[in-house]
């Protein structure tokens, strides 16, 4: 997942919703970024994401905020690594602040839902700032899909079929169509 963004040691690393820090200690450890910085507004992640900071001694290069990520300043960051699923509000709170051109982002099960991923190893996606639109429903279900001629009806399939696994609800894909309604 993480050899997707292509880290390098100059890179300031984000991860939305980051639990106990586990990802960003792996990142600074292991593929020496610089910074890494994390949201988590769950108190029990946040207190132990700060324990697990302090046993690695990486409190110079490990921040985490207390805070919803909706409010994070993205600006700075490099690679953004969101493995939530993706909200409705998601890209306008998220992503279309002033994010600089080259930023990757990182998302899990699904790219940002009528966005074009430029890497993929699933069930990775990674997008670069910009992001590119689909052109219709069906190109993005055919990127998606890594398949000539797919049709969006074989994406919520595929997310249902996975339903057991991946726990996504009849509500969820009824959420997803209604975001990728609403931007393509």
């Amino acid at each position: 997942m993480l050899s997707l963004a292509n880290l390098r040691p100059n890179d300031v690393f984000f991860d939305l919703g980051c639990g106990n820090a586990s990802i960003l200690i792996f990142v600074v450890r292991f593929f020496g970024v610089k910074k890494a910085i994390g949201y988590e507004d769950n108190g029990f992640r946040y207190k132990n994401a700060l324990i697990n900071i302090r046993k690695n001694h990486l409190s110079d290069r490990i921040v985490v905020h207390k805070e919803d990520m909706h409010n994070a300043d993205l600006t700075a960051a490099d690679i953004v690594f969101d493995m939530l699923p993706e909200g409705e509000s998601d890209v306008k709170d998220l992503y279309e602040q002033d994010i600089k051109d080259g930023t990757r982002l990182l998302k899990h099960d699904l790219p940002l839902i009528g966005y074009i991923a430029d890497k993929v190893d699933y069930p990775f996606y990674r997008m670069t700032f910009p992001l590119r639109k689909a052109n219709s429903k069906n190109h993005w279900a055919s990127h998606l899909l890594g398949r000539s001629n797919a049709r969006i009806e074989e994406v919520w399939h595929e997310l249902f079929f996975y339903e057991s696994e991946k726990h996504y609800t009849r509500w969820d894909i009824k959420r997803y169509k209604r975001i990728l309604h609403n931007r393509l």
